[in-house]
């Protein structure tokens, strides 16, 4: 605590350790702060020893306040049943905070220079440059009388850009009442904020105004680059000293149908229910409530008005035609009379049904869900590095007996499951070497080698200012999915009675790598020689041959001189 309040960016008022009880066959992520106050903890749910099956939770209270897409409840307990039926851009990680993507595969993040920015994650891609002009293409603003997107003015400038990389999502993602991704998903409510925040809308809602204010600074515009892979450009003003909360400030993911929200603003427009709970008591209407109440049958007429119109709102018209609208109209009104509410969303798990009376929910897994089951199967439990460390053997057959002036390398060896820790998934490894006292004599770092494997090296200088006695090599690796550090201790001897063995077998090698050599060098004479001999033995052959060439073509010429005379 001392500590995090000298050096720190967020200081924390209190800290406490609720419990998080379960029963022991049930195995499920919750956050080191927050518990299951975490969206991951309804993607990592399940029984140990078997697949599938039901699963009964209690809570304080819930089902208090209405639910609805816009300005529903934040009540912690109704979002836990939510994180079920929700699906987001990103996730929070349990044990570091950091955003993990979740419906996105990338980002690239440009800052201005000077900004004082880190980031750890291998998803996003950070540069710093000069100043961000803001394209004059991009959708910078909305003309709520003339219902017309405003682009970007010249001379717009941002603090950051952002571009993510959805991958291939329009026309492959499903939502709960069957209806698949488009653009107008994505797009169709783009200018609900500037409506909300403008007193000349149908929709407006005074009490949304600062939240509104608080946006428009922050926000600078967007534009679409391309839609096989939905990929979009973000330009913002918020900053942030990790990268990653940069970057998922900026990301969306079209969570609830667009056709779904409209039924819900259609009500609002005919002033029959209101979205937040401010506006429901300013207008003596009812706080719109998606999955029970009165404000059911309220929506039921919505929806039959909706569809009886064609109803297309704000950028709906744009990017959905009229027979689009009527398709999903129809298939949200088979949805709500088989299920009796609108709440349709496109999380791992929908809702089967909702009591407010008995304050129950049931939540049924969503086959068609975009991810597998165990796609975070990985953090149920916390990735902590685990691991053992390799004594150096400088003595023969006495591992782990240092020799004063002589360098000794120790091997860490990291594990989580069984198999070897991937080294890119390692923040660091330190080391800190303490004598019996507990007084640190030395530490550093460890040199990463094979997958999984760390070497600390003592050298020579280091271990000849050790004196006899037991020592203690403490290594503390922190992996980048958990803040919490796997720490091990491994007790050594620095000893110098074993100065003598280790001289001893120094002589030993080295006497029989000379034996080795000699014996080498022998070798190899003794071939040199066998092939000089061999040489000289086929030179003479050809020497002999040639005297005998030679003396045969004499006797030759000798017989024809003769026999020329005669």
């Amino acid at each position: 605590l001392e500590l995090c309040m000298k050096d720190s960016v967020r200081i924390w008022v209190i800290n406490t350790a609720p419990p998080m009880a379960m029963r022991k066959e049930i195995q499920v992520a919750t956050d080191l702060v927050a518990g299951f106050q975490n969206d991951i903890w309804a993607r990592t749910i399940r029984f140990k020893d078997k697949v599938g099956g039901t699963i009964k939770a209690s809570d304080r209270a819930i089902l208090n306040d209405p639910w609805n897409p816009v300005g529903g409840t934040n009540y912690a307990y109704d979002l836990i049943i939510q994180s079920c039926t929700n699906d987001f851009d990103a996730l929070a990680n349990p044990y570091t905070g950091l955003p993990m993507p979740n419906n996105f595969e990338s980002a690239t993040v440009e800052i201005e220079e000077g900004s004082v920015v880190t980031w750890s994650s291998d998803w996003i891609n950070v540069s710093f440059v000069p100043s961000i002009e803001v394209p004059t293409d991009a959708w910078y603003d909305w003309d709520v009388k003339n219902k017309k997107i405003i682009t970007a003015p010249p001379g717009t400038y941002a603090k950051a850009k952002v571009t993510i990389n959805y991958g291939d999502v329009i026309g492959k993602v499903k939502y709960h009442d069957g209806s698949v991704m488009s653009l107008a998903d994505w797009f169709a409510f783009w200018p609900l904020p500037f409506e909300r925040s403008n007193p000349e809308s149908s929709i407006y809602d005074e009490s949304y105004v600062p939240a509104f204010e608080s946006f428009r600074t922050n926000y600078q515009g967007q534009r679409l680059i391309s839609t096989h892979p939905l990929v979009i450009e973000y330009y913002v003003n918020y900053s942030n000293p990790e990268a990653e909360f940069i970057a998922t400030y900026a990301a969306e993911w079209p969570n609830m149908p667009w056709h779904a929200v409209a039924v819900g603003m259609k009500a609002e427009e005919e002033g029959t229910l209101a979205w937040t709970s401010s506006k429901s008591k300013a207008n003596n209407v009812e706080w719109m409530n998606y999955i029970g109440g009165t404000s059911i049958p309220l929506l039921k007429n919505a929806l039959a008005t909706a569809k009886a119109e064609g109803y297309r709102p704000l950028l709906a018209s744009e990017y959905a035609t009229a027979e689009e609208a009527a398709e999903r109209y129809n298939k949200l009104t088979d949805w709500v009379n088989a299920k009796g509410h609108f709440w349709v969303c496109n999380g791992p798990f929908y809702l089967e049904l909702a009591d407010f009376s008995a304050h129950t929910a049931v939540v049924k897994a969503f086959r068609d869900y975009r991810w597998k089951a165990d796609r975070w199967a990985w953090l149920s439990s916390p990735p902590i590095p685990e691991g053992s460390v390799v004594l150096p053997e400088i003595v023969a057959g006495m591992p782990g007996n240092i020799v004063p002036g002589v360098s000794a390398t120790f091997t860490l060896n990291l594990q989580i499951a069984g198999k070897p820790y991937p080294n890119n998934k390692i923040d660091f490894v330190k080391y800190l070497v303490l004598d019996s006292a507990g007084n640190v004599i030395t530490s550093g770092n460890a040199v990463p080698g094979a997958e999984g494997e760390w070497a600390i090296t003592l050298t020579q200088s280091v271990t000849a200012e050790m004196r006899e006695g037991t020592y203690t090599l403490m290594t503390i690796a922190l992996s980048k999915d958990v803040a919490m550090p796997g720490i091990i201790n491994t007790p050594f001897t620095v000893t110098l009675g074993g100065v003598l063995s280790y001289f001893n077998t120094v002589l030993e090698q080295r006497e029989a790598q000379l034996n080795a050599a000699l014996s080498a060098l022998q070798a190899t004479q003794a071939e040199q020689i066998a092939q000089l001999q061999s040489a000289i033995s086929s030179l003479q052959t050809t020497v002999y041959a040639a005297i005998a060439v030679a003396v045969i073509s004499l006797l030759i010429a000798i017989y024809a001189v003769v026999t020329k005379k005669s």
